[in-house]
């Protein structure tokens, strides 16, 4: 029998990965402008100086030629570095911030701080100094979700849907700390909570909410699913099992925190998923958990190296999605036949159906 609910998940999925592909490469606006916001000390690190952040922006916002400042209340212009950490993958030419970090010593006394940007001829974004963050820029809900790839509505603007946003934080309360849930304890080494990506998820609430629970909720998953991935790609607790390659949450994890660490373990997982297949198979081991699974991994790769062989595998995995989905007798639905998973024959399949 197929599992609809896990069938479901990876059609959604795949769908969303497509639309995400096009919302890169054909969104267009671009203007100079300005941020107000709050900083807050990262409680995990001792140090205070020098002082490190990092900020996502929504594409065709801030040119990477763009002249940076920041000005405390007062309106007094604070000296500070201000370096890229992604850029946005376009087809053609990539020259939009995705993520950058502000350095700074200054005293922090007089808030809220205010960020410019205008396109310049001389722009004054440095390379990623490889710095560990240490302080948190406090983002309203409606700028980081428009940050996201594709812009998702705010959790307080989100009425007509709030009763899946207040399940999602339900439910993301109760696992982000399961081993301390007294009726349903159990160890973060267990495999199959990490049959999603938890530190996606999390990231996803913060996006939504604003609420520094959620982001820190995200790097912490983050950071053990990352020391769980293998030389080869797999993850440690479930060995060579390709269901468990979670990319997506380390991708925010790296527009956030921005360790050379994490680019590293995004590009063994790519590796490792890269001989599943992009043609959709009709026997033969093949599921659209998979296939989606896969896909994911390549936007991910994509997004960080911005390499043209992932973007053409990334492209051969949409049109064997579209092609399939427009076959008359698969009704829009992207499904794994009984011989592509489930069984070896289909008389085998019969007799186990009685």
């Amino acid at each position: 029998m197929i599992c609809y609910t896990k069938l479901k998940f990876a059609v959604l999925c795949t769908i969303f990965s497509i639309f995400s592909i096009f919302s890169i490469l054909y969104s267009n606006s671009s203007f100079a402008g300005k941020l107000t916001f709050s900083v807050t000390p990262d409680k995990t690190y001792a140090s205070s100086d020098p002082k490190h952040w990092s900020i996502p922006t929504s594409n065709y916002l801030i040119d990477k030629n763009s002249q940076l400042t920041l000005t405390d209340a007062n309106g007094r212009l604070l000296n500070a570095e201000f370096h890229v950490v992604l850029l946005w993958p376009h087809e053609n030419d990539t020259k939009f911030i995705r993520s950058f970090s502000v350095l700074t010593n200054e005293r922090l006394t007089n808030k809220p701080l205010t960020l410019t940007w205008s396109t310049s001829i001389n722009g004054n974004l440095q390379e990623n100094p490889g710095i560990m963050v240490n302080y948190h820029a406090n983002l309203t809900a409606n700028w980081l979700s428009h940050s996201f790839t594709t812009p998702m509505l705010p959790l307080e603007e989100n009425i007509k849907n709030s009763w899946f946003d207040n399940a999602y934080i339900h439910y993301g309360k109760f696992f982000e700390t399961p081993e301390t849930n007294i009726k349903y304890k159990f160890s973060l080494d267990k495999p199959s909570i990490w049959l999603y990506d938890r530190a996606y998820s999390f990231y996803l609430l913060y996006l939504k909410t604003g609420d520094l629970f959620w982001k820190q909720a995200g790097h912490s998953a983050a950071s053990f699913y990352k020391s769980k991935v293998t030389e080869d790609g797999f993850f440690s607790l479930k060995p060579n099992d390709l269901k468990y390659a979670n990319s997506q949450g380390l991708l925010f994890d790296y527009i956030f925190y921005p360790e050379a660490s994490t680019r590293k373990v995004i590009d063994k997982i790519f590796k490792m998923t890269e001989t599943w297949p992009t043609q959709i198979k009709k026997e033969g081991f093949w599921t659209e958990r998979h296939h989606s699974i896969a896909l994911t991994t390549a936007i991910t790769q994509w997004s960080i190296t911005h390499d043209p062989i992932v973007k053409h595998r990334i492209e051969a995995f949409v049109r064997s999605t579209l092609k399939y989905i427009s076959i008359p007798y698969n009704h829009n639905c992207l499904k794994h036949s009984y011989l592509a998973h489930e069984g070896k024959s289909l008389e085998r399949g019969f007799l186990n159906d009685l």
